[in-house]
């Protein structure tokens, strides 16, 4: 198993971004049966050029060792020594390092990596900062989203992140609407929700100092009802909505099924949001069951709003005991390259034939009577 992740050696808009690109992180694991765990093998940090920083984990050993320093192998007798300042989080190696101090020795081998770090310090802090600045960039949220609280508390503390299960939303929707904020999402939100028919708009009344409650207001009769009291799909779009709305060019966003409860109207206009995000320079990966949401995204294709490289479709499909993921790319016209692959949403044509078979055989029985 790999992991590779790509991004400007800058940061967002920096100007420090070299000519010859960015950094790369590429990190292997492996799975430990004995221990049923998955763990580190190796990483690497690199430029166009070169490995910034190597760490690699012997077969018999728990922990990763500095092998590479911008380029220049690592003693054996010193990786021990150097292993402190680099610790994993999780899966992904922490590279946000302290300067190393290195251990007083004659020895010519740590002499010229001592010389060698100080003068590529500065680089590999860059570098290193640069993946965790992309790390901090991805935005998830899960498909099994939180059921909307009737009444919220709003303790002053809010996270600048959505939550997997959309946990967050409520909060960031009484900051943004309170004044305290200089977040714009929100109109955003409005005018989305208004274009698919779902709502006229977000309202949030205040209870007390602390709680409060969101309230829809029905686009057709205007009445205002707390969101624990409409539709299912109100509740568990608006988390995917604001997630995205507040993230920024450069941030990636991860969504499972954003389609969830919501009719057809409503998930055909999740393509223009996810159209809209791709314009502002946010990298959206999204798993659907939706073909209205792939449809629309395919209209944007061919009315040129979206260039045939920026949508990319995946399909999954098992058999023989495994699974294979299939890309599936577009035409400039917005048909799909090489054609559509068995069990990719076969569903409307065979529905379809059905009906068309079941209106045959009722007007042979009644032109037979």
């Amino acid at each position: 198993m790999a992991l590779s992740i790509t991004t400007p050696l800058g940061g967002r808009g920096g100007s420090e971004t070299p000519a010859s690109g960015g950094v790369t992180l590429r990190s292997e694991f492996k799975y430990r049966q004995q221990r049923r765990e998955t763990i580190l093998k190796s990483s690497r940090l690199m430029d166009d050029e070169r490995t910034i920083l190597g760490l690699d984990r012997a077969s018999n050993s728990e922990r990763a060792s500095l092998t590479i320093v911008n380029g220049m192998s690592v003693d054996p007798a010193v990786r021990s020594q150097l292993r402190e300042p680099f610790r994993l989080a999780n899966f992904i190696p922490s590279l946000r390092i302290p300067e190393i101090v290195f251990p007083r020795s004659d020895s010519s081998e740590r002499s010229a990596l001592e010389a060698h770090w100080r003068n590529s310090y500065g680089l590999a802090r860059r570098a290193s900062d640069a993946i965790y600045r992309a790390l901090r960039s991805v935005e998830v949220i899960g498909a099994m989203r939180q059921p909307p609280p009737r009444t919220s508390l709003h303790s002053g503390a809010v996270s600048d992140k959505i939550g997997v299960a959309g946990e967050n939303w409520a909060s960031l929707v009484a900051l943004a609407m309170s004044g305290r904020s200089r977040q714009t999402f929100m109109p955003l939100v409005g005018s989305w929700l208004k274009a698919a028919g779902i709502a006229a708009d977000v309202k949030v009344t205040w209870l007390s100092d602390r709680h409060f409650e969101v309230g829809i207001k029905h686009p057709v009769t205007g009445e205002v009802e707390n969101i624990l009291d409409v539709g299912r799909g109100t509740s568990q779009v608006l988390p995917v909505l604001i997630g995205g709305y507040r993230l920024r060019a450069g941030d990636t966003y991860l969504v499972e099924e954003p389609e969830i409860h919501l009719h057809p109207r409503a998930q055909a206009s999740l393509g223009d949001f996810f159209c809209e995000l791709t314009q502002r320079g946010v990298q959206s990966i999204v798993e659907t069951h939706s073909e209205y949401l792939i449809t629309r995204l395919q209209q944007h294709v061919a009315s040129g709003a979206l260039r045939p490289e920026q949508v990319v479709f995946y399909y999954v499909s098992a058999s023989g005991g495994s699974k294979r993921l299939q890309s599936m790319e577009l035409s400039p016209e917005a048909t799909f390259v090489g054609g559509i692959p068995g069990g990719f949403f076969p569903q409307r044509l065979e529905e379809a034939n059905r009906l068309v078979q079941a209106r045959g055989k009722r007007s042979a029985s009644v032109n037979h009577d």
